[in-house]
């Protein structure tokens, strides 16, 4: 599970890890913390409590798809982390939520799979002393993006995601604002956030990325362990936790969201159904992941090829390309037996916290059906 990188070891891997240094590793890996930096937002954006409260309504809305049947939410719902646990995420067109949903004809899925958007408002997160710039904060698979105000209005203009095919990308989000515009209490809501002013992108956006903006966990069991309680980790989660520096997993998943946010070529084998997609200017080039709450985001990988945590442990440790058109990978073998395999998974599992806001809003309104709202607690 290593980074392939030209600074070769030239002494014996690294030992166990000392579990009284509990936010260090040797030199063969980079450090891994617990999260306990301030929500980072813009200072044309701060967080506040109303403005939440309108971005929830709006992700929950379908009204936001030129279609009406797919929300933020379809994606996104609190049932499977603000995942969708399925392999390839299903947009406009489809029926059902999560593993239940099915795709319709025209766009039977998006291309990638649904990231969670637990914690994503740490974004580009290498230290809990530096913070970030949340205008520079990378977005989606392969980066594209910057900023959750500019991440949370590209679904709309999705074909595939939220706009279907009756509008043109550029008429989505507009054609989005007046359906707000003709919604009586939308209009309320916006000026009692934002005051005179109408409803705009600009507004759109901004409730929308506070609302993401509160999605944060960050009391984990690794999260407790780090901040000084020995025995928030079982010692079979303590001995994953050092075949997880061992095995040079922290190279790429590291700092306080364990992952460095770069791009990186691995040969995950290309989806059956989506064989021609595949990364950024068909470089084959994905962001590390993430590892917060990835025992609760299943499947796997930007395609959802893995189905399991011991899938992607397997994967790594054999360290093989099973992509037909990707000969070299930025990954080295960690070739771990059974054993080690089973208690990295157990670490991993450990990065769990699932204290958030596991509720959807009865309804929303443009009164149209809300999606998983059936399953709310």
């Amino acid at each position: 599970m290593t980074r392939r990188t030209d600074r070769r070891r030239n002494g014996a891997r690294i030992g166990i890890v000392s579990l009284l240094a509990l936010a260090s590793c040797d030199d063969d890996g980079e450090p891994i913390f617990a999260l306990d930096a301030p929500v980072p937002a813009p200072a044309s954006n701060p967080i506040t409590e109303e403005k939440a409260a309108l971005g929830r309504l709006l992700f929950f809305d379908p009204i936001l798809s030129a279609t009406g049947d797919v929300a933020c939410a379809t994606c996104h719902l609190p049932t499977f982390a603000f995942a969708d646990g399925i392999d390839l995420t299903i947009g406009v067109g489809g029926t059902g939520v999560g593993p239940d949903r099915v795709p319709g004809t025209e766009f039977p899925h998006a291309g990638r799979n649904s990231q969670s958007l637990l914690n994503v408002a740490f974004n580009g997160l290498r230290s809990n002393d530096s913070g970030i710039d949340p205008s520079t904060a990378p977005m989606f698979w392969d980066n594209r993006t910057f900023g959750l105000e500019a991440q949370v209005l590209e679904p709309i203009a999705s074909d595939a995601e939220m706009r279907g095919s009756t509008l043109l990308e550029e008429e989505a989000v507009p054609e989005a604002l007046e359906r707000l515009r003709g919604i009586t209490e939308y209009v309320d809501l916006f000026e009692d956030v934002f005051g005179p002013g109408g409803i705009d992108d600009e507004r759109l956006s901004f409730a929308l990325a506070t609302y993401v903006r509160t999605l944060v966990v960050r009391n984990s069991p690794f999260d407790r362990f780090q901040r000084g309680d020995e025995n928030a980790l079982t010692p079979e989660e303590r001995r994953g936790m050092n075949i997880f520096h061992d095995a040079e997993c922290s190279e790429c998943h590291s700092g306080p969201m364990l992952s460095d946010y770069s791009l990186m070529t691995i040969g995950v084998a290309p989806h059956p159904d989506r064989a021609t997609i595949d990364g950024g200017g068909g470089t084959f080039n994905f962001r590390t992941p993430s590892l917060r709450n990835v025992a609760l985001t299943a499947p796997y990988m930007h395609n959802g090829t893995l189905a399991t945590l011991e899938e992607v442990v397997e994967f790594y440790s054999d360290g093989f390309s099973l992509h037909p058109n990707v000969s070299g990978t930025d990954i080295e073998p960690a070739d771990l037996g059974f054993a080690d395999r089973q208690a990295l998974v157990a670490f991993m599992e450990a990065l769990t916290d699932t204290n958030f806001d596991h509720s959807v809003p009865d309804s929303v309104p443009s009164g149209l059906p809300v999606p998983g709202a059936a399953q709310s607690p």
